[in-house]
């Protein structure tokens, strides 16, 4: 994925830039840290946060064989310095992309690139993240299937509120 995503770096103090400090859990992607439970407590400094912008990917190393990738569909963010930040390239639709990152055959080939001799201490850093290969059809392809998964993810979203 080299030719789809650059790594961003951008160490911040939260605090100082007024940001929100969020979180990203397997089951609903990135969520502001408030919403699931304060731990500022465990937090010994407030320079070692990345930017997250809005529109840019952040997975964590160590679960991403788990499905803890997503994108940043709001405004921008401040998430832990452990993990990392992605910038896709102009070439490939963000909803496209952020549909095709949690797919199984994703998850499958981030086991395959994944480094560590323990299964659940595995990590996949950007270096191996690099090599993971993907094929993608012509950008306005990726955009039209990209509004049909944002389509189908909100019908399902309301189907369950409705539960």
């Amino acid at each position: 994925m080299e030719n789809v995503f650059t790594k961003y770096q951008k160490r911040i103090n939260p605090t100082q830039q007024n940001l929100e400090l969020w979180s990203l859990t397997i089951d609903q992607g990135l969520v502001a840290k408030t919403k699931r439970y304060d731990r500022s407590f465990l937090v010994r400094k407030n320079d070692i946060f990345n930017l997250v912008p809005k529109g840019y990917f952040v997975y964590n190393p160590m679960n991403i064989t788990l499905g803890t990738i997503d994108v940043n569909k709001y405004h921008s963010i401040a998430v832990s310095g452990y993990y990392i930040v992605l910038k896709s390239n102009d070439q490939f639709n963000v909803a496209f992309l952020a549909s095709l990152l949690h797919t199984s055959s994703m998850i499958n080939k981030y086991k395959r690139f994944s480094t560590g001799s323990l299964l659940e201490k595995q990590r996949l850093q950007f270096p191996n993240f690099a090599k993971v290969k993907i094929i993608s059809p012509r950008l306005s392809e990726q955009t039209k299937i990209g509004l049909l998964m944002n389509q189908v993810n909100n019908l399902i979203d309301l189907q369950q509120r409705k539960l």
